[in-house]
C-alpha cells in the first residue's frame, strides 16, 4: 500500500490503462491490512490518498475509482472496529463524532423514504462522514508524539506525486483565465492539488517547529526547503484564493497561539508588501479591485454571489420536506460552506454540525492549555489552528465536500483526542 502513490503518479504520467487495475489492487490489499496491522494502514492512507486523486477521471463497472476508496475505507474501519471491539469509549469527542455521524445517515434514510435520489444522497453522506472512520482509526492507533509526527511526515510525503502529476502537465494544459494562465493539469478544476499544497505546508510546518529536521544534514535541509518552495509554488499556480487565504490564515494562528506578537506583525506586514506585487494583483485582480470599490461585489470570487442567490431562490420555492431533511446533494454545490451544510442537512443536521464543530475546537484549546509536553502541545496548536484557518474557506468553498481534507483534519483530530488521554493516564 505505500508504494501505491509512486505506482499510481507512474501510471498517470503515462495516463496508461493499468490505473484503475493498480488503484484497486491497492484498495483490495489495503482493506485487509487494517485487521492485521491498522497503524500501518493508517500510515499508508496518508501516504496514498492524494495519489488516488489522479485517477479519479477512471471507471469501473461504472464507478470511480474514489468511489471505491471513499466508501472502502469507511466500511473496512467499521469491519474492524466489528471484530477486534477495540476498548474507545473513553475517547474523547467520539461519542459526539458518532452521533454526529449517526444523525446525518438518519436524515438520509429519512431522504430517502421520501423519495430522493439514492446515488447523490450516498455520495453527500459519504462525503459528510467518511473523515469519522479515520477519527476512530486514529484514536485507536496514535499512542504517543511519535506516532503523531510519523502521520505528519506520511502526509507530506504524499504531496510528492500529486506535484508531480501537477508540474509534469500544468504548463502544457494551461487555460487563460481573465489575461492569467491558469494551471489545471490532470484535473478539471486545480482544487485538489490546492488542498494538497496547502496540508502539506502546514504539515512541513509541524515538522520544522517539533525539531524533526534538528539532527538532519544540510543537504536534506535544503531538499526540505525546496520542496516547500514547491508546494507554494502549486498553490499560488492553482489560482486558488480560498486555499492560499486558509493557508496563511492557520500559519497566523499558529503565530497567535504561540503569542508571537512580533512575527505576526512581521507576517502581515509581508502579507501586505505581496499584495503590491503586480503578478500577485494580476492573479487575484478581481477581489482586489471589489476591495478598492473599482468592481460589482457580485463578481467576488468568479461571480459567487449570484450562484448564493439562485440557490437561495430555489430553496425558498423546495417543498416543505427538502427544506426539513435536505437535499442532500441533489442540488449540487453552492460554493459557501454554510449554505452546503443547511441545504444538504437541512437545519437540523446544519445545526448539530455547528455545535460538533464548536465541541471540538472548545476540546482542542481545553487540551492545548493543559498539556504539558511541549511536542502534544504543538501539535495541538498546530491542528487548532489548520481547523480555524478552514473556516476562513467556507466563503468561497464548501470543505466539507473535500474528502482530502476530511481525512486530514479527523485524521489529526483523532490523534488529538487519544494524546490528550495519553496525557491523563497514570504512569507505569
Amino acid at each position: 500500500m505505500m508504494l501505491a502513490g509512486i505506482g499510481i503518479a507512474a501510471f498517470a504520467l503515462t495516463q496508461g490503462s493499468a490505473v484503475p487495475v493498480v488503484a484497486l489492487t491497492v484498495i483490495a490489499a489495503g482493506l485487509p491490512l487494517l485487521l492485521l496491522r491498522p497503524d500501518a494502514a493508517l500510515l499508508g492512507i496518508a501516504l496514498t490518498r492524494f495519489s488516488f486523486e489522479m485517477a479519479w477521471k477512471h471507471q469501473v463497472a461504472g464507478f470511480g475509482i474514489l468511489d471505491f476508496l471513499d466508501a472502502g475505507v469507511p466500511c473496512g474501519i467499521l469491519v474492524l472496529l466489528l471484530l477486534t471491539r477495540p476498548q474507545l469509549g473513553h475517547i474523547p469527542l467520539l461519542r459526539p463524532v458518532a452521533g454526529w455521524a449517526a444523525l446525518v445517515w438518519v436524515l438520509t434514510g429519512m431522504h430517502l423514504v421520501t423519495g430522493g435520489d439514492v446515488v447523490a444522497a450516498l455520495e453527500s453522506s459519504l462525503k459528510f462522514t467518511s473523515g469519522t472512520a479515520l477519527f476512530v482509526l486514529a484514536a485507536h492507533v496514535v499512542r504517543e508524539p511519535l506516532h503523531a509526527l510519523r502521520l505528519m511526515i506520511f502526509w507530506v510525503l504524499g504531496t510528492v506525486p500529486v506535484a508531480l502529476i501537477f508540474f509534469s502537465y500544468g504548463e502544457s494544459r494551461a487555460m487563460d483565465y481573465h489575461g492569467v494562465a491558469r494551471l489545471r493539469s490532470l484535473y478539471h478544476d486545480p482544487g485538489t492539488p490546492a488542498i494538497v499544497a496547502s496540508l502539506g505546508l502546514l504539515s512541513c510546518v509541524y515538522m520544522i517547529r517539533v525539531g524533526f529536521l534538528a539532527h538532519w544534514s544540510w543537504r536534506l535541509l535544503a531538499l526540505f526547503g525546496i520542496w516547500m518552495l514547491v508546494l507554494s509554488r502549486m498553490l499560488f499556480f492553482t489560482f486558488s484564493g480560498a486555499m492560499t487565504g486558509s493557508t496563511l490564515l492557520a500559519l497566523l494562528m499558529m503565530l497567535v497561539l504561540e503569542r508571537r506578537w512580533l512575527l505576526v506583525l512581521g507576517a502581515l506586514v509581508c502579507i501586505g508588501g505581496f499584495t503590491q506585487i503586480p503578478e500577485v494583483q494580476q492573479r487575484w485582480f478581481r477581489e482586489i479591485a471589489i476591495a478598492q470599490g473599482d468592481a460589482d461585489p457580485i463578481s467576488f470570487a468568479s461571480g459567487r454571489p449570484n450562484r448564493w442567490r439562485r440557490f437561495l431562490e430555489r430553496y425558498e420555492h423546495a417543498p416543505p420536506t427538502a427544506k426539513v431533511l435536505g437535499v442532500h446533494g441533489e442540488w449540487g454545490n453552492p460554493e459557501n460552506g454554510a449554505l452546503h451544510l443547511w441545504f444538504d442537512l437541512g437545519p437540523i443536521g446544519a445545526g448539530a454540525t455547528g455545535v460538533l464543530l464548536l465541541w471540538i475546537v472548545v476540546s482542542l484549546l481545553r487540551w492545548w492549555r493543559e498539556e504539558g509536553r511541549p511536542d502534544v502541545k504543538l501539535f495541538h496548536h498546530v491542528v487548532l489552528a489548520t481547523a480555524l484557518g478552514y473556516f476562513f474557506s467556507w466563503i468561497t468553498g464548501t470543505p466539507f465536500g473535500w474528502v482530502n481534507l476530511q481525512w486530514f483534519l479527523w485524521s489529526c483530530l483523532g490523534a488529538c483526542a487519544s494524546l490528550s488521554l495519553t496525557a491523563r493516564e497514570p504512569a507505569p
